[in-house]
């Protein structure tokens, strides 16, 4: 069974993650999620994973230089023997101790079609006023494999939604986060049944 190393953000809901343990719930994703990792104690995903009696680990940043940030990190998804790291809200750009050992290993899921709307600085909210802004009629959500660059890493899939000309910013992150929800879940199955092997080119 495919262990996964789910990391979420100080702020976000954890909606990402509770699509991963949901499914897993229900029968129809074969994984267990073997640590959620957050960089802030009573961050909501956390506290949501702790609500599902998944084991959570707390690796702060502060007074750590990147690489000793990165040294504690892999230590903490090493010792629980995890193949697929998953960011869901996760912001920082991953340090290169960890992207290297684990190359090919790790996803994320970001709310466009990359490359469109995509880098540093372009996260949440902001992907999707960006979006509205640009007045273009689609946008969706993309699983990507993540390397030491904000949303370089090759594509392992898109999925597309509509953008109506009267939709506020609200309305497009939405449908956007619908399908983020059913996108990552889709690769995750699709990973542990082994139609994409890994590591992930």
């Amino acid at each position: 069974m495919l262990r996964i190393g789910v990391l979420v953000g100080a702020k976000g809901r954890g909606s990402n993650l509770m699509a991963i343990l949901n499914a897993i719930a229900d029968g129809t994703l074969n994984g267990q999620v073997a640590v959620v990792i957050g960089s802030l104690k009573g961050a909501p995903a956390l506290e949501a994973a702790t609500l599902a009696c998944v084991a959570t680990v707390v690796v702060g940043t502060a007074n750590r230089t990147d690489d000793e940030y990165g040294e504690v990190l892999l230590r903490a998804i090493a010792k629980r023997d995890v193949d697929l790291v998953v960011l869901a809200g996760y912001m920082r750009r991953l340090p290169d101790a960890l992207t290297t050992s684990y190359a090919g290993r790790i996803i994320n899921i970001h709310p466009s079609l990359l490359p469109a709307f995509g880098g540093h600085g372009m996260y949440g909210r902001k992907v999707h006023e960006a979006v509205r802004d640009a007045g273009v009629s689609e946008t969706g959500c993309t699983v990507h494999v993540v390397d030491n660059e904000y949303d370089h890493g090759a594509v392992v899939a898109q999925r597309c939604v509509a953008v109506h000309p009267e939709d506020s910013v609200d309305d497009i992150a939405a449908r956007v986060l619908g399908a983020e929800h059913s996108l990552l879940v889709d690769v995750i199955r699709d990973i542990c049944s082994g139609l994409r092997p890994l590591p992930l080119a």
